[in-house]
């Protein structure tokens, strides 16, 4: 419901800053430690450009480092959503 209300509030994803990519984070309670993958987002300034081109490689890669295969599926399938949300 949260995310809900925050696409509703700011449907144009693409022009979300980082502080919306970490708020977005933090309403989709994506993994148990979710400050350190706000911290993650914020440190490689991911804005909602940004969040929409990611791909599950990237954020195995370098940048991000998420080794666990688990999160990075949660990941992919919240940004999948708003990608879908998008098209709405």
């Amino acid at each position: 419901i949260e995310v809900a209300q925050m696409l509703a509030d700011k449907p144009l994803i693409e022009k979300w800053n980082s502080t919306d990519v970490s708020e977005w984070i933090q309403k989709c309670k994506l993994v148990a430690n979710i400050d350190d993958l706000s911290s993650i987002f914020e440190a490689n300034k991911v804005d909602g450009q940004a969040l929409l081109g990611l791909n599950e490689e990237e954020l195995k890669g370098d940048g991000y480092k998420i080794e666990s295969l688990g999160r990075r599926k949660k990941i992919m399938r919240a940004i999948n959503f708003l990608k879908a949300s998008k098209c709405r």
